[in-house]
């Protein structure tokens, strides 16, 4: 136990000293107390003379008193006043201030990563049914729709280690997206995916699955799942044999997982080729429905599952558990340690401590009784609100402490790395504050342009696009400081420092102009560029934690006062009057050209993603060619073509 307390880590270790406050006070107290009563007797004397509460007490009753404890009953009574004693005011304060201060320096070890269980991946085929019978609003807001959305809620419900695979039939099968596990990848061609897409008509849901399961034979792992959406399709009027090759698919690792979409009651396939808005055939209205019956025998036959699609979680929960038990579970151990906090033990302790010095309990004639009592409420309280690893912080949260203990340590390229892997917020506002002490003003300007993208609120956009302006300040690119500071103040119009600094800048700029020629030698009183009064300083950046007390990035305390390195303007003699046409009339340190040519970089790759979103459309009509192309046609279609013997919706 010693040992396990020696080994401990303190958040703040100089608070510690304040728990020497009571020994201080005792020992001044007791000072006191001997100076007043040597004025009034003796030492020697001093016990003759005391007055308790039952009146002068006498060396004869103190003899009295003194034998008694040798009586059968009284040993009990001198150690009942003896733990009366400890349970006086001063020493439940004295108590409660030593557990307290230990409360706030912030007991805690380092611990290892508790076991995390996983499962191992799985390779997840989707294939979609894009027949015209999928068009049917017999479900919000139509079958295919519903089952996109399905679909990409299943996305974000599986593991990372899974990957997912789309493919898409109608007439015929096609693979869309392989097997990956980039779900932007997946996400994209889904999106491009509709009802019509493909050259030819129908719905051959058993071409599908036999195309689907030898895919996945030859591309996936030993977990393998073939997820089809499909509303069915009706069972033909005669027996038909069933094809070797989807027998076959029962015999294999590739696990079929049928979800019927729609309703079970007929409805009329839109279409616009008829007046009615309704789909007809031969003069006949067309109507489609989910066809469960056909769809649960098919299951049978393939050793698969049928489930009845619809929007509640339940069907959600149901579709991962069906795709999680192909896979076996596993444990891993987390490369990052955790902290594990003492502090609650501690807060409890002074909690009971204060609780009966205010609110005194008389200590009974059972004093064993009394005293059990009072250890029995100490240890139940430990038990309850102290289990091990009950206030240990996640991963994220003892990320961005070690990153944040190493800033404090000025060790800004491990703050900077470590708040780079958080990707968040508050990641990217303390991997900018790094780069800004480290100088690294390129790297500050990327940070906190993406904390101000990723903001939460208005104070927290405010704060990275003030710290934004500082980093392109310090770089001397005063123009883009004052955009900076300005949508600052756009945000949070009251900003001081915002404000100030705006100034700074603007001022700057105009006498980079040649409009203002600042003369002044300020002697600390002034406006001089030498001076270091509210006008002169520069106004840092904020802590990367924002809610702990101390001093910010250039020493900017919360309260606002300059109590660290203080930036005065400074007379530069590099030009940065970003209206000349040719680069060599630019005069720009290192850091300044690298920022611009980033910002050239980003401006490109904004103009370039502009420039495909334009053509983006496009992108549905190249996969269309490319089922054409798969399917024997040569020229590109105007529309889709019945196939023979196949129902063409």
């Amino acid at each position: 136990m010693i040992e396990t307390i020696l080994n401990w880590e303190w958040r703040d270790a100089t608070t510690l000293w304040f728990a020497l406050a009571p020994v201080v006070w005792g020992t001044v107290a007791y000072w006191l107390r001997r100076r007043h009563t040597s004025q009034y007797a003796e030492s020697h004397l001093l016990p003759w003379a005391k007055v308790t509460k039952q009146g002068l007490f006498t060396a004869s009753q103190q003899a009295m008193a003194q034998t008694k404890t040798t009586r059968p009953g009284g040993f009990w009574q001198f150690f009942q006043r003896q733990i009366g004693r400890l349970f006086q005011p001063k020493w439940l304060l004295t108590v409660a201030w030593v557990c307290l201060v230990i409360a706030l320096a912030g007991p805690r070890t380092l611990v290892p990563a508790p076991q995390e269980s996983t499962r191992a991946g799985v390779d997840i085929l989707v294939a979609l049914d894009t027949s015209r019978s999928m068009l049917v609003q017999d479900v919000a807001p139509n079958r295919f729709l519903l089952a996109k959305s399905l679909v990409e809620s299943l996305a974000n419900r599986l593991e990372p280690n899974d990957r997912l695979g789309l493919m898409v039939y109608a007439g015929r099968p096609h693979l869309v997206s392989p097997l990956s596990f980039d779900r932007t990848l997946f996400q994209h061609y889904l999106d491009l995916m509709r009802p019509g897409i493909l050259p030819t008509l129908g719905s051959q849901l058993e071409d599908a699955i036999i195309f689907g399961a030898d895919h996945l034979q030859q591309t996936a792992g030993k977990s393998q799942v073939l997820l089809v959406l499909t509303n069915g399709t009706p069972e033909p009027n005669q027996i038909v044999a069933v094809p070797e090759a989807l027998k076959a698919v029962a015999n294999t690792a590739t696990k079929v997982i049928l979800a019927g979409v729609g309703n079970l009651q007929p409805s009329r396939i839109p279409s616009m080729e008829h007046p009615s808005g309704a789909l007809h055939a031969s003069g006949l209205l067309v109507t489609s429905r989910l066809e469960q019956i056909a769809l649960q025998k098919l299951a049978t036959q393939l050793k698969g599952v049928y489930l009845r699609a619809n929007n509640d979680a339940a069907f959600l929960d149901r579709l991962v558990e069906e795709v999680s038990v192909l896979a076996n579970k596993r444990s891993f151990q987390s490369a990052l340690p955790i902290w594990q906090d003492h502090a609650m033990p501690f807060i409890w302790v002074a909690f009971l401590a204060l609780l009966w010095a205010f609110f005194p309990v008389r200590i009974g004639r059972s004093v064993q009784t009394s005293v059990f009592s009072l250890v029995g409420v100490f240890i139940l309280s430990g038990l309850v609100f102290y289990t091990p690893g009950a206030w240990a912080l996640d991963e994220t949260v003892g990320q961005e402490i070690q990153a944040y203990k190493a800033f404090n340590a000025k060790d800004y390229d491990t703050s900077q790395q470590a708040y780079d892997g958080l990707q968040n917020y508050r990641g990217w506002f303390g991997a900018g504050a790094a780069a800004y002490k480290a100088e690294d003003y390129e790297s500050s300007v990327f940070y906190f342009r993406e904390a101000a993208l990723n903001g939460l609120t208005d104070k927290q956009r405010a704060q990275a696009l003030f710290n934004l302006g500082n980093s392109f300040y310090q770089a001397n690119l005063t123009r883009q400081a004052i955009e900076a500071y300005e949508q600052a103040l756009v945000y949070w119009p009251n900003y001081d420092k915002a404000e100030h600094n705006l100034a700074l800048a603007k001022r700057k700029r105009q006498k980079q102009k040649g409009q203002q020629q600042n003369q002044e030698q300020g002697d600390g009183q002034g406006e001089g560029n030498t001076s270091r009064d509210a006008d002169g300083a520069f106004y840092g950046g904020q802590k990367p934690n924002q809610d702990e007390a101390g001093e910010g990035v250039s020493g900017d305390a919360p309260e606002g006062e300059k109590d660290g390195k203080e930036f005065v303007l400074p007379d530069e003699l590099e030009e940065t009057d970003f209206s000349l046409s040719t680069a060599n009339e630019l005069q720009l340190n290192d850091s300044a050209n690298a920022i611009l040519d980033q910002q050239k970089r980003v401006y490109r790759m904004e103009k370039f993603e502009h420039e495909m979103q334009r053509v983006e459309d496009n992108q549905a009509r190249l996969l269309q060619n490319i089922f054409e192309r798969e399917e024997g046609f040569q020229a590109t279609q105007d529309q889709s073509h019945p196939l023979p013997g196949v129902k063409p919706w």
